[in-house]
C-alpha cells in the first residue's frame, strides 16, 4: 500500500486535481480584473469623450462571495473524490495482493498433485512390470500425469497474470518481480451492522462529493441572482491623451452604478435551472446513502459466510489427508484399486484448492468491509505541481 500511494498514477493524479481545485478558490476570491478602454482620436477631429477609461468593478452585489462559495464547494468535492480514489486504489492493491497469494497457493497445489500423479505412475509401472496389475492401469496413471501437468501450466499462467496486476497497481512494470507473499492473518472485531452503517454514512466520501455538487449548484443560482443586483465601479477618465497636451481639467474620477434592470430571460432561466438541478442532486445524495447502506450490508453478509466456510475446513483437511495416505499404502500393497486412489487424490487436491480459496475469500471479505465503511484513513497532504 505504501508503494502504491507513492507511485500509482491514479493517486498522483487525484492529489494534483485536489491542489488545482484549491488554487481555484484563490482565483474566485480575487477581485474582478479592472477594464482599460483606450480610444485615442485619429486626425485633427476628436470625436471621443474619453481617450482613456479605467473601470474597477467592486462586486458589492455578492457575486464574488457566491463565486468563492461555489469554488470552495467544488474544491471540497474534488478533495473528496481524491480521497475516494486513494481508498479505491488501496482496496485494489490489497485485493490484488490476496489474489496473487491465492494463485500461488493453487500453483503449489497443482505442483503437489503433479508430484503425486508422477509417484503413482511410477508405482503402477513397477507393478505392471511385475505382473501384479493390468497394463490399462499404467495408461490411466499416465493420463493423470498429463492432466496434472496441464493444471500446473494453467496455474503458472494465472500467477503471472496476478503478478502483472499487482505490479501495475504499485506503479511498477508488469513484469517486475513480486516478493513472496503471506496472507494477512489479522482477525478484526466487527462492530454491529447498525453501527458500521452509521460510521460508513459519516465517512464515505461519495456522499461528500454529492453534497458538494449540491452546494455548487445552489451557489450557481446565488451567483445568477447577484448579477441582477446593482453594483458600483470606480472609474478614472482622461479626455485627452494624444490629440493635445492634457491639462488637469482633462482628468477626473467618477463612480459608475450598474443597474441591471432588464433581463431577457437569461438570468431567470439560469436560476430556475440551478434550482431544478439542486432538487435532482438532493435525490442523488439519498441514492448515494442507500448505496452505502447496501454495500455495508453485503460486505457483512460475505464476511459471515466466508468465515463460516473457512472454519469448516479444519476436519475436512485432516480427513482428506488420511484418505489419500491410506489409499497410497493400499495401492502400493496391491489392496486398493487404481480408481479409488485417483479419486482420493482428486478429493485431496480439490480440498486444498477450496481451502486456499476460502482463506482468500475471508481476506477479501475483510477488505470489502473496510472499503465499504471507509476504515482506511487517507491524508492527501500537500502536493506540488
Amino acid at each position: 500500500m505504501q508503494a502504491a500511494l507513492l507511485h500509482n498514477p491514479r493517486v498522483l493524479a487525484a492529489k494534483k486535481e485536489a491542489l488545482a481545485a484549491r488554487l481555484g478558490i484563490r482565483s474566485a476570491r480575487a477581485l474582478a480584473n479592472p477594464e482599460f478602454l483606450v480610444s485615442p482620436a485619429l486626425g485633427a477631429i476628436n470625436g471621443t469623450t474619453e481617450e482613456l477609461l479605467l473601470t474597477q468593478p467592486l462586486e458589492i452585489n455578492g457575486a464574488r462571495a457566491a463565486r468563492t462559495k461555489q469554488a470552495t464547494a467544488q474544491a471540497q468535492g474534488v478533495s473528496a473524490h481524491a480521497t475516494a480514489e486513494v481508498r479505491e486504489v488501496v482496496a485494489l492493491v490489497r485485493t490484488a495482493y490476496v489474489q496473487l497469494w491465492r494463485e500461488r497457493q493453487l500453483l503449489s497445489v497443482a505442483k503437489d498433485s503433479l508430484e503425486n500423479a508422477t509417484t503413482l505412475d511410477r508405482i503402477a509401472q513397477k507393478q505392471v512390470e511385475l505382473g501384479s496389475r493390468p497394463g490399462i492401469d499404467l495408461a490411466q496413471t499416465g493420463l493423470e500425469v498429463a492432466r496434472a501437468g496441464q493444471q500446473v501450466t494453467l496455474a503458472e499462467g494465472r500467477v503471472k497474470s496476478a503478478e502483472a496486476a499487482l505490479s501495475t497497481l504499485l506503479g511498477l512494470k508488469p513484469d517486475a518481480m513480486v516478493s513472496v507473499l503471506e496472507l494477512p492473518r489479522t482477525k478484526i472485531e466487527l462492530a454491529s451492522l447498525e453501527l458500521a452503517t452509521t460510521q460508513a454514512l459519516a465517512a464515505r466520501t461519495e456522499i461528500t462529493i454529492e453534497a458538494a455538487t449540491l452546494e455548487s449548484l445552489r451557489q450557481d443560482g446565488a451567483l445568477a441572482r447577484a448579477e441582477g443586483k446593482p453594483d458600483i465601479a470606480p472609474q478614472l477618465r482622461a479626455q485627452q491623451l494624444v490629440t493635445r497636451r492634457a491639462t488637469s481639467k482633462d482628468y477626473g474620477f467618477s463612480v459608475a452604478i450598474r443597474l441591471p434592470l432588464i433581463d431577457w430571460g437569461n438570468r431567470k432561466s439560469r436560476i430556475q435551472q440551478s434550482e431544478a438541478a439542486a432538487l435532482a442532486q438532493s435525490d442523488r445524495i439519498e441514492a448515494a446513502r442507500q448505496q452505502v447502506r447496501q454495500e455495508v450490508a453485503q460486505a457483512y453478509a460475505r464476511q459471515s459466510a466466508a468465515q463460516s466456510v473457512l472454519t469448516s475446513f479444519g476436519p475436512a483437511l485432516e480427513q482428506a489427508r488420511k484418505l489419500l495416505a491410506a489409499s497410497k499404502v493400499g495401492f502400493e500393497e496391491g489392496k486398493t484399486a487404481l480408481l479409488s486412489v485417483l479419486e482420493a487424490q482428486r478429493s485431496y487436491r480439490a480440498t486444498l484448492a477450496d481451502y486456499a480459496q476460502a482463506q482468500a475469500d475471508a481476506s477479501l471479505a475483510q477488505i470489502e468491509i473496510e472499503r465499504a465503511t471507509a476504515a482506511f484513513p487517507v491524508t492527501l497532504g500537500e502536493t506540488k505541481l
